[in-house]
């Protein structure tokens, strides 16, 4: 009989495919989780789960969101800091040898000679002159209105300049007066003319009219004026000639010529030559080492005496250190070198590289498309080197001579034109100062509006270039020539050139050849006073993997994360997602191909069967222990 009954006991394999997973079996989600929290490599997590009274289970969840605020707040910090593109200066030095020599930019200070003036320019004198006393229109920018003035303003024109410079320099030596300081023995200035200076006028500083233009500047207005009615080539033919300013050329050992010197025409200086242009690769200077003896040595005749004093205020050469392939700017960079003194420039050379956009150097990286937008000079042939490249400052002088050009419908005298092509061309904006009215004309004052509201705009929309090398000068100067080499000064001085020889022809004394020497002649040294080149490269500040590697510490100090936690808490998803579609598969399973029944009725159907053909084995095998329910006795 037991074995009858286990049979009949006995549960099909359905019937516990069927049951449903509950926490006791092991195969719940609730089961999962905690098994996961209790073994998680979290800190927070498996205290909070191992914990057996609520207060802890609460503390240990307030200590876990304090955890993770602050490292939400951290990693928002850091994230800032990785967007905001750091930049580090990596400063270093290194020796290679040999490197190359920087372009060397002359110009005497006076841009033209006084004495080509009048006859070069016979054919603008008279349209100038002219000019004082008609009426004339400007073209104003937005804001301004357009103004016919008809009063008279002071111009400047050849007969002003001649005027004014009709008295020679002084040819005897300077000697201390009685009292301080240094006077001529011969003070004349009967020259100057009220052109310049109103005669006998005394002024009281402290209570000066803040419209007065200083006096230097308005005749600096009035030469432009004048200046800027010339030609190119007429500029180019009154301005000082290389061949008759050098006098000596050496470059270490060897001598150099007029041929190695290039030329282009400067608003305010006239002509300046520069040694070392970029004109081809093959044409670059280097040098070996360092020191006076291998370097550029120049001795220039600038000729005081034909100086344009009105504009030409102090008299030397002004001299500009920079790379072959950029445009100089004398009158903001330039070193100014005076005469009767030997010049001593000694450079130390350092290379700075620096990064683009989007870290916070923003150098220009495209320089074809720079050259191509903001610089004017690339396509100008007088005004400028050839083949000069990109710079933050030629950017900055082509952005504000556009708006120049826009706004006041001229262009600023003190730069080139931005489009020599454009046709019709724009005027020069002329000054034209009234000394009535103490004021300067519509296009002068809309010119000065432009620099001042257009120039924080147009420093901010310049990027520096990406390499440049830089030249920091050091100067020092001794008198020259000394006392014992006079004489060979003057030897050399009339052998090399002929303009020299016949001007010195006139001094027969020796104090009047010094006087000559010591006021005409500008002796300049320029030399590498140090054999190493200082770098300055910009490198990224804050790499992807410092950023890795702060917010893993930022969550192992607040949370006690790692990787292999991340590692963990995918083995607990893909736990859930294999769970999950187990469920799945018991609750719907699959119908057999020819079965049309649902599955439910069926699964039923089967189980009847089953169960009936067990019962009628068991009638079969034991007829005594099966009796009808009608036929059991009570």
């Amino acid at each position: 009989r037991t074995p009858n009954t286990m049979t009949t006991e006995k549960k099909t394999p359905t019937d516990e495919e069927h049951k449903e997973p509950d926490a006791k079996t092991g195969n719940s989600f609730l089961e999962l989780a905690s098994s996961w929290g209790s073994n998680i490599g979290m800190h927070g997590i498996p205290n909070i789960t191992r914990s057996s009274s609520v207060a802890k289970k609460f503390l240990w969840t307030l200590l876990l969101l304090a955890g993770l605020c602050l490292t939400v707040v951290q990693i928002k910090s850091i994230v800032d800091k990785y967007y905001s593109y750091p930049i580090a200066v990596a400063r270093g030095a290194e020796i290679n040898l040999p490197r190359d020599f920087p372009a060397v930019t002359v110009c005497n200070q006076s841009p033209a000679r006084k004495s080509k003036v009048q006859s070069a320019t016979s054919t603008s004198t008279s349209t100038t002159a002219t000019s004082n006393s008609t009426s004339t229109t400007t073209m104003s920018p937005a804001g301004y209105s357009n103004v016919t003035s008809s009063t008279p303003t002071s111009t400047m024109n050849s007969s002003t300049i001649i005027a004014a410079n009709s008295t020679p320099a002084p040819s005897k030596r300077k000697k201390r007066s009685a009292g301080s300081g240094y006077k001529d023995e011969e003070d004349s200035y009967s020259g100057l003319t009220s052109s310049m200076y109103s005669s006998g006028t005394t002024r009281n500083l402290s209570t000066m009219d803040s419209k007065t233009v200083p006096d230097s500047v308005r005749m600096t207005y009035m030469f432009l004026d004048f200046y800027n009615t010339l030609d190119d080539d007429v500029k180019t033919e009154i301005g000082y000639q290389i061949s008759d300013m050098l006098v000596d050329c050496s470059m270490g050992t060897s001598y150099c010529s007029v041929s190695n010197f290039t030329r282009f025409l400067h608003p305010m200086y006239g002509n300046c030559y520069t040694f070392n242009a970029a004109v081809t690769n093959s044409s670059r200077v280097s040098v070996k080492q360092q020191g006076p003896l291998f370097g550029l040595t120049l001795t220039l005749y600038i000729d005081q005496s034909d100086y344009v004093s009105t504009v030409a205020q102090s008299a030397g050469a002004v001299v500009v250190l920079h790379e072959p392939t950029t445009q100089p700017f004398p009158e903001e960079s330039g070193i100014r070198v005076s005469p009767g003194r030997e010049t001593y420039i000694g450079m130390k050379q350092t290379y700075k590289k620096l990064l683009g956009s989007p870290y916070s150097d923003n150098c220009a990286i495209d320089y074809k498309t720079a050259n191509k937008k903001y610089n004017m000079y690339r396509s100008l042939d007088e005004w400028a080197l050839p083949n000069v490249n990109y710079t933050k400052m030629v950017c900055l002088k082509t952005c504000i001579q556009r708006k120049t050009e826009s706004r006041c419908n001229c262009s600023s005298p003190k730069l080139p034109p931005s489009n020599i092509t454009r046709t019709p061309a724009l005027p020069i904006c002329k000054y034209s100062y009234n000394s009535t009215s103490k004021s300067v004309s519509q296009e002068a004052e809309c010119l000065h509006a432009v620099q001042e509201s257009e120039f924080e705009t147009c420093r901010s929309g310049c990027q520096s270039q990406c390499e440049e090398m830089q030249y920091d000068a050091s100067i020092s100067m001794a008198a020259w020539p000394s006392m014992g080499y006079e004489s060979d000064a003057f030897h050399q001085v009339m052998m090399y050139n002929p303009i020299v020889r016949t001007q010195m022809d006139g001094h027969k004394t020796d104090d009047s050849k010094a006087d000559f020497i010591s006021q005409n002649m500008v002796k300049l040294i320029v030399f590498f006073a140090d054999p190493e080149t200082r770098t300055e490269i910009s490198t990224k500040g804050y790499e992807i993997t410092d950023l890795l590697s702060d917010m893993g510490g930022q969550v192992g100090l607040w949370l006690g994360l790692s990787v292999l936690t991340l590692f963990e808490l995918i083995e607990m998803l893909l736990d859930f997602v294999v769970l999950a579609a187990s469920k799945a598969a018991l609750r719907q399973p699959k119908l057999p191909r020819d079965s049309k029944q649902p599955p439910t009725e069926n699964l039923d159907k089967k189980l009847s069967m089953e169960m009936k053909n067990s019962i009628r084995f068991n009638k079969q095998q034991n007829p005594a222990m099966w009796v009808d329910e009608k036929h059991r006795q009570p």
